[in-house]
């Protein structure tokens, strides 16, 4: 499991993804059930239909943005991952042709 025992890269970038998870979690519990469950029934409390539908909109941006920067950040490790090899291989080829 990487979050027991982690590396440094799996601290800042899978710790990073798995606040932005629990984030987009809350916003939908919070918001987007209740605002779901109001349309329907139509009750809709101290808000009207229109607010409540602009509020379960905003919150449907606010979870894409935040997925969104999940796939950025495991693409940056990806992408982190990838150079680090390079930089080994490169770094192994040149200690071979000075040995």
């Amino acid at each position: 499991m990487k979050l027991y025992k982690p590396s440094e890269a799996n601290k800042l970038f899978d710790g990073g993804s798995l606040v932005l998870y629990m984030v987009a979690i809350i916003m939908y519990g919070s918001s987007i059930r209740h605002g779901v469950t109001a349309s329907v029934t139509g009750v809709w409390g101290d808000v009207s239909q229109n607010e409540g539908i602009n509020v379960i909109a905003a919150s449907q941006v606010i979870i894409l943005l935040v997925l969104i920067g999940v796939l950025v950040l495991q693409l940056g490790q990806f992408y982190a991952e990838i150079e680090e090899d390079k930089e080994i291989a490169s770094f192994k080829t040149s200690e071979k042709k000075t040995n």
